[in-house]
């Protein structure tokens, strides 16, 4: 019986192999009775000579000979050495397709050298996920990634250079592969263009998100926060929010009646803090608005592929705003799920002290 973590890493390696990543997946590897650990660490070692092979290539220090095998050029072998410059700077129509050839060959094994290294981070980020979700299921339909999204997926992964961006792009398959259908072609587009600098800005951002749909449109206490003006118009820029330059857009939030006869809401902000507000007794209010910054689909998405914990300070001061708005309000711990429904737990009145008689 295959154990939950296996399970999961089987089936992103189904994924993986339709990309030809030319590694070796954990069943081949069990079948020559070989350790995954010591399997693995000499690819690293084979892709690392391979990445100081192609500098060489590239500086012209290395010709590759008709055999294959890679050959270092001394001081007497200037007649054989293929000069890095320019195919625009190059005349003779030999020595252009020999540069040529040079070029793609040593773009492709770039390429395929960031993809085994997401594939080998996806292998390690699946039995990790699946060990600290030991009670969740994998899905067991079968459905799967489609050969248009892998194609998508293997594009971005292929031009990741940076080693934080290879995580990201490996965590993405790993949850596709979890809960088929969380992630779209549009995001995986987007993500391509992602730098280490974007997925920085992005984090410093997201513990701000609240229900997982927008952000608190006060661009003074965002910017108290760390999170200028200048942040949100390059994300806005990058599609990932929408009228962050304007205060014209609000949030009605469903309010619930108690037992008591008030109206309440709930909502949470990052991935483990809430708010609960409530209108207090004998109060005409029958609904909650807030002034907001709307995150777009693709970045409601991208929220998929971290832990954003919540500013606690910043929950506070939320909390303080909107009771000076006429509302009584609490904090609370949160739980959320993936499909954006949450719980609400040590709910305490910011105004009282107490815990509220809510569930």
């Amino acid at each position: 019986m295959t154990a939950p973590g296996e399970k999961l890493l089987l089936r992103v390696w189904d994924t993986l192999e339709k990309c030809g990543t030319g590694l070796l997946s954990p069943w081949r590897i069990s079948r020559e009775g070989r350790a995954r650990t010591e399997v693995r660490r000499h690819e690293v070692l084979l892709d690392a000579q391979t990445a100081k092979d192609v500098e060489e290539i590239r500086a012209g220090r290395a010709i590759v000979a008709a055999n294959g095998e890679i050959l270092r050029l001394t001081s007497s072998d200037a007649d054989k050495r293929i000069e890095p410059q320019p195919p625009s700077l190059t005349y003779e129509r030999s020595a252009l397709n020999d540069t040529l050839v040079v070029r793609e060959r040593a773009a492709a094994t770039d390429r395929l050298l960031n993809l085994r290294s997401v594939a080998r981070l996806a292998e390690t980020e699946a039995l990790e996920h699946q060990g600290v979700n030991a009670n969740s299921e994998v899905n067991d339909s079968d459905s799967s990634p489609s050969r248009e999204w892998i194609r998508h997926w293997e594009d971005g992964a292929e031009g990741a250079f940076d080693e934080e961006v290879r995580h990201i792009w490996a965590r993405l398959i790993v949850k596709e592969v979890s809960q088929p259908g969380l992630f779209s072609v549009r995001t995986l587009q987007a993500l391509r263009t992602f730098t280490r600098a974007d997925a920085e800005l992005f984090s410093r951002v997201a513990p701000f998100v609240i229900v997982r749909e927008f952000l608190y449109n006060d661009l003074d206490m965002l910017s108290e926060f760390g999170v200028p003006f200048s942040d949100l118009l390059h994300l806005q820029g990058m599609g990932l929010l929408l009228n962050a330059n304007s205060k014209t857009v609000r949030h009605a939030f469903n309010m619930i009646v108690s037992e008591e006869g008030r109206y309440y809401c709930g909502m949470t902000v990052g991935d483990n803090r809430g708010l609960v507000v409530e209108t207090p007794a004998g109060s005409a209010k029958r609904e909650f608005l807030l002034d907001i910054i709307s995150l777009t689909n693709v970045a409601k998405e991208i929220l998929h592929l971290g832990d954003f914990p919540a500013n606690e300070a910043f929950v506070q001061r939320l909390a303080q705003r909107i009771h000076a708005m006429g509302y009584k309000t609490s904090t609370a711990d949160a739980k959320v799920t993936s499909n954006g429904s949450f719980t609400l737990t040590n709910v305490v009145w910011v105004s009282e002290g107490r815990s509220p008689p809510i569930t």
